[in-house]
């Protein structure tokens, strides 16, 4: 976080907010910068899932290349979609698969793409809980409503219960957000 910072305040980014959450389990921080008018920086962190991102938003424009360039050449970590899916792919260990599932999907792109649906419906038939529950997550951080009945599918029929739950919620989740309540 502190590179974050360091860039941020090298570049002359104006600080916008800064959120930190701070439950039994778990620690959540959320920063924000303006990069130009429109164009914000979030960094986000959450203790939990061990993890730590950057995100790029604009309500100006949809050519974001100069501002990721800007992130690249200050040699911060950065992460490439087709990376995201490498890590799934080669990671073995459940707990390893899980993070990298996680990862993916709050790298996922902002519409589905195959190689992502293939990746968290591959999940859902992991015979390891962990990155099933890991796979939902990373659906939910995705986004994507084509996900709901897979959802409701894995709701009913995985055999742990704490996967079942975690899906019934997540597709709870989905719905509010398609009724507009979220």
């Amino acid at each position: 976080m502190s590179n974050v910072s360091r860039v941020a305040m090298e570049r002359g980014w104006k600080k916008i907010g800064e959120t930190e959450k701070k439950s039994f389990k778990k620690k959540a921080l959320h920063i924000a910068w303006e990069m130009s008018p429109g164009v914000e920086l979030s960094y986000l962190s959450d203790s939990k899932e061990r993890t730590a991102y950057m995100l790029i938003t604009s309500r100006s424009t949809s050519d974001l290349d100069s501002y990721v360039a800007q992130l690249v050449d200050a040699d911060l970590d950065f992460i490439t979609p087709d990376e995201l899916l490498e890590r799934v792919a080669s990671e073995n260990s459940p707990k390893g698969k899980g993070l990298a599932l996680i990862r993916s999907g709050i790298g996922a792109p902002e519409n589905p793409t195959q190689p992502y649906v293939r990746a968290f419906f591959g999940a859902m038939r992991d015979p390891s809980p962990t990155v099933r529950l890991s796979g939902i997550t990373a659906m939910g951080y995705a986004e994507w409503p084509e996900f709901l009945e897979l959802l409701d599918a894995v709701a009913l029929e995985d055999d742990d219960k704490e996967v079942k739950a975690h899906a019934r919620s997540m597709a709870s989740a989905f719905r509010k957000v398609a009724r507009g309540e979220e």
